[in-house]
C-alpha cells in the first residue's frame, strides 16, 4: 500500500494544531518515562552498546522510525551483512540491512559506532560532488553516499585508538574538510556555516537549512538539514529536490517522498525556495539520534 507522505505530514499537523493541551500531555507522560529510563542510563555512564552519551537512539524515516544498530554486534544479530571496510577506502566496517545502500552505520575496530553513510548508485549528476563521497563496496558496487561522522573521523580505521574524542556530527566532503554542526542551537554558529533556522515541525523539530533563499535553485540545494529540539542538535536528515534526483522506485523503505508543497511546513513564511512546489515528490530522510515518535521532538 503506497505511503502518502505529504498527506499525513497534513493530517498529523492539523491533529496537533487542534489538541495542543493532548499533544503536551503525552509529551509530557512518555518524556518523563523516556527521561527516568535515561536517568537509569547515566548511572552506568550512559554508554549504550558503544553509541555516546547524549544520543542514545539512532532511528530513521519520520512516521515509520525504522531502528538501526549501535554496534557491530548487534547489526551482526540483526542480519546485517559487512559491504565494505577500511581496505576498501571506507571510515570504518559498513553494514548493511540486504544491501540497502539508503542507510549503512560503520563502526570502530572494536565495534563501537562512528558513523552513518546515506548512500545512492546514482544520485543525480548534479549530486555527485560534496557533500556526496564516492565509494565502491567490497563486491565493486559504485554509490555515492553523505557521510555523517558521530566522533573522530580516523575513528573507525584505527586499532589502537581508543578516545574517540567528543561526540560530535561531522559531514564528509571527500576531500579530508567535514562541515561541522553545531551541537547546541547556537544561531551564531550555524549561520557561520551557511545555517538558518525555520518552522518548528512536532514531531521533527526545529530545521535548520543552508544557504537557502525564495530564488535558490532546487538544481543545487544543499541536501543537509540539521534539527534541533530542546536547544540541542538531536538529529539530521538530506532532502534532494533536484530534477535527476533518484525517484521512489530506486530509494529504499528508508527514503521518504514528500510533495515539495508539504515542505511550506519546514520554513518560516516567506523563506521556501519557491522552485519546490513545482518539483513533484521530493527524495528526503530523516535521522533520529534520540528517542523518535509521536511524543518526541517538540522543538
Amino acid at each position: 500500500k503506497v505511503f502518502h507522505y505529504s498527506t499525513l505530514i497534513m493530517r498529523i499537523s492539523a491533529i496537533l494544531a487542534t489538541l495542543p493541551t493532548l499533544a503536551a500531555a503525552g509529551h509530557s507522560i512518555f518524556g518523563s518515562i523516556a527521561d527516568a529510563v535515561n536517568a537509569t542510563e547515566t548511572v552506568t555512564g550512559m554508554v549504550k552498546d558503544g553509541w555516546v552519551d547524549n544520543w542514545t537512539d539512532l532511528s530513521s524515516t519520520w512516521a515509520k522510525y525504522y531502528s538501526t544498530p549501535t554496534s557491530e554486534s548487534e547489526a551482526i544479530s540483526s542480519g546485517w551483512t559487512k559491504v565494505m571496510g577500511c581496505e576498501d577506502g571506507a571510515p570504518g566496517s559498513v553494514y548493511a540491512d540486504g544491501g540497502d545502500l539508503g542507510h549503512m552505520p560503520f563502526f570502530s575496530q572494536s565495534g563501537s559506532l562512528v558513523g552513518l553513510m546515506l548512500g545512492f548508485e546514482d544520485p543525480g549528476d548534479s549530486s555527485k560532488q560534496a557533500p556526496f563521497v564516492e565509494y565502491a563496496t567490497s563486491s565493486g558496487t559504485d554509490f555515492w553516499a553523505v557521510t555523517a561522522h558521530f566522533a573522530d573521523p580516523d575513528a573507525g580505521c584505527s586499532s589502537g585508538l581508543t578516545d574517540y574524542g567528543d561526540h560530535r556530527l561531522w559531514f564528509a566532503n571527500g576531500d579530508g574538510s567535514y562541515l561541522k554542526a553545531p551541537l547546541s542551537q547556537d544561531d551564531d554558529a550555524l549561520a557561520d556555516i551557511g545555517y538558518t533556522g525555520d518552522a518548528c515541525f512536532v514531531t521533527m523539530g526545529r530545521h535548520y537549512w543552508k544557504d537557502v533563499s525564495p530564488d535558490a535553485s532546487c538544481e543545487t540545494l544543499y541536501p543537509i538539514f540539521l534539527l534541533y529540539n530542546s536547544g540541542d542538535l538531536n538529529a539530521f536528515g538530506i532532502a534532494m529536490a533536484h530534477s535527476d534526483r533518484p525517484t521512489e522506485a530506486e530509494t529504499s523503505k528508508r527514503f521518504e517522498h514528500p510533495g515539495g508543497s508539504a515542505l511550506t511546513m519546514f520554513f518560516d513564511s516567506g523563506k521556501m525556495p519557491s522552485c519546490l512546489p513545482d518539483q513533484g515528490d521530493l527524495t528526503t530522510q530523516h535521522v533520529y539520534l534520540t528517542p523518535s515518535g509521536l511524543f518526541h521532538n517538540y522543538c
